[in-house]
């Protein structure tokens, strides 16, 4: 069980990492034309919560996707 939590907490970085990577560069664009963008992001959520929450979805998804699979009975 240790090593389900362990891999799916570095696999929770991991996508987060990578959530971040496609949407800094969108959210950040020029600081001087508007710099509201930076602390809203989608519907009245900051950057980092909506980061976070883009990368639990996948996280369960993928997840989903493992234990309809028949995978799940080998991670334990």
């Amino acid at each position: 069980m240790l090593l389900f939590w362990i891999s799916t907490s570095i696999a929770f970085v991991i996508i987060a990492y990578i959530v971040h990577k496609f949407f800094f560069k969108d959210v950040r664009r020029n600081p001087s034309e508007d710099k509201r963008l930076w602390k809203f992001w989608g519907i009245r959520t900051f950057y980092w919560q909506g980061v976070f929450l883009i990368a639990l979805g996948v996280l369960a998804l993928l997840l989903a996707i493992i234990k309809w699979s028949g995978v799940w009975p080998l991670l334990n």
